[in-house]
């Protein structure tokens, strides 16, 4: 059996000394190699830290958190870094593209970054914006695409170096419904195409119910789905 993609065993998180109650508390949580997870809550219940957490974008206070077996609890920033170089991939609901790059060099960034030969490169970004439908696109900047093509080029980055685990934080929360649906078909198709591990933040229904298990965020615990009630995290 393969190892768990992610494994969190009480984990709790404060932002502030004087803070009057942590944001995470006592966290447990699984995520089975391959699975698609999402997480549903009511803002500030704590969803996006654990998902920044959990890839690395802040240090572990409290409790251990293992993705695929690399212990982020005793990793420093550069053993971070090289973890989220080699193993994760990041969808933001506000895309993060870095404006003064290109389609093509925003998504070539992270094969860049892990030192991938320029040629593989050039082949993977070719082949992948081809892909999500914007190889037509490859020259122009961030400013002059639409948010729908901007969250592709988003997914395109993310998936670029085929990372076994990727964390989406409300991947189609700023866009309309009919180009919401194509996203998230797109990254469906992706995350089936290389069985990668996906774990993502939404409050839309319809994103949710993609998902293999949807778990519910309250307070900042996990709540078990026979002990889960939906009405007010939506």
């Amino acid at each position: 059996m393969s190892p768990a993609a992610v494994s969190v065993s009480g984990l709790s998180h404060r932002y502030g000394q004087n803070a009057e109650a942590p944001i995470l508390s006592d966290l447990q949580l699984t995520v089975a190699n391959g699975e698609t997870v999402a997480l549903i809550g009511s803002s500030g219940s704590g969803k996006s830290t654990l998902l920044n957490l959990i890839g690395g974008l802040e240090p572990i206070q409290s409790g251990q958190v293992r993705v695929f077996e690399e212990d982020l609890h005793l990793a420093d920033e550069a053993a971070r870094t090289r973890l989220r170089r080699s193993t994760l991939g990041f969808i933001y609901q506000s895309f993060n593209l870095i404006p003064t790059l290109s389609v093509e060099d925003n998504v070539r960034l992270p094969l860049a970054l892990a030192g991938i030969d320029r040629n593989e490169q050039q082949k993977r970004v070719t082949s992948l914006l081809d892909v999500v439908g914007l190889a037509h696109r490859q020259s122009a900047f961030p400013d002059a695409l639409s948010g729908g093509e901007q969250q592709r080029v988003a997914i395109a980055r993310a998936v670029v170096h085929q990372p076994p685990l990727l964390l989406a934080d409300e991947p189609t929360g700023n866009l309309d419904a009919k180009t919401g649906q194509q996203v998230l078909s797109l990254m469906q198709s992706l995350v089936a195409e290389h069985n990668t591990t996906l774990l993502m933040v939404t409050h839309s229904h319809q994103v949710a119910q993609s998902a293999d298990r949807v778990l519910t965020m309250i307070d900042g615990q996990l709540l078990t789905p026979e002990n889960s009630d939906t009405s007010n995290v939506w």
